[in-house]
């Protein structure tokens, strides 16, 4: 298994997780006082008892930022082929670009298996006219991240990720 470096140049949407919480049912350490009661997870455990304080483990609830993910919001069928790429996540953010091609041009998504790549950036580019494209390309799927967003922006740089 390997790690796939990818290149992006263009237009991209900026997107800003909402300050949001849910509660939600997780299983782990019962005992509040113990260092491990903060590492409960969603997922069931095997053990009956923790093994730092030996109090049983067992359900409970606890409060954790929602983050939906690009896919809960666009749906499959948005992303990727010709549609919106996801460029990257962290705690806070979410980027996302075209996999479609500036003005219907040859997709700016370079990866590992390109051996060269060659871009006249002083007189083939124009970040003005490719942002307007993008946000006219993906209008309805920018109202979608507005709804489950903040701060819903159209960029344009370079993004280096990895897959």
């Amino acid at each position: 298994m390997g790690v796939h470096q990818h290149l992006y140049l263009g237009p991209y949407v900026h997107c800003t997780y909402r300050n949001e919480t849910a509660e939600v049912d997780v299983v782990g350490c019962t005992n509040d006082k113990c260092a491990e009661y903060v590492k409960r997870s969603r997922w069931p455990q095997s053990a009956k008892f923790c093994a730092t304080c030996a109090s049983p483990i067992g359900p409970s609830k606890k409060v954790e930022a929602t983050r939906p993910s690009t896919y809960d919001v666009l749906g499959y069928d948005v992303l990727g082929g010709e549609g919106l790429i996801p460029l990257g996540h962290d705690d806070k953010d979410v980027w996302l670009g075209s996999n479609y091609g500036v003005r219907g041009g040859a997709p700016r998504n370079f990866s590992y298996e390109q051996e060269e790549v060659r871009i006249d950036l002083e007189s083939s580019l124009n970040s003005t006219a490719e942002k307007k494209w993008f946000e006219d390309r993906f209008a309805s799927e920018i109202l979608k991240l507005k709804g489950a967003y903040d701060n819903v922006k159209i960029l344009w740089g370079l993004h280096v990720y990895f897959e």
